[in-house]
């Protein structure tokens, strides 16, 4: 049960990583859009909310955040609780 929490908790930090690349990426983009006097397009992922971003993006950057958070979570309690490489 531990391992599950302690992997799970790896997640959602990846899927918050996620959010947070997200939101950089997409105001970097907004910006430089501005700067070059761009028209923005809209667009929508799971039925609602604007975005600039393709929906692959958005959608590519979640599952990278998923899938970042997964591996850290079994490499850390590989690492950690069952090769007990740590400094105490």
């Amino acid at each position: 049960m531990k391992k599950i929490i302690y992997v799970f908790a790896w997640v959602v930090l990846g899927v918050f990583l996620s959010f947070i690349t997200h939101a950089w990426i997409e105001i970097k983009k907004i910006s430089n859009s501005l700067k070059n006097g761009e028209v923005l397009q809209n667009n929508f992922v799971f039925g609602h909310g604007y975005c600039v971003l393709s929906p692959w993006v958005q959608i590519g950057i979640i599952l990278i955040g998923l899938t970042f958070g997964l591996f850290c979570g079994f490499f850390f309690w590989n690492r950690v609780y069952t090769r007990k490489i740590y400094k105490k």
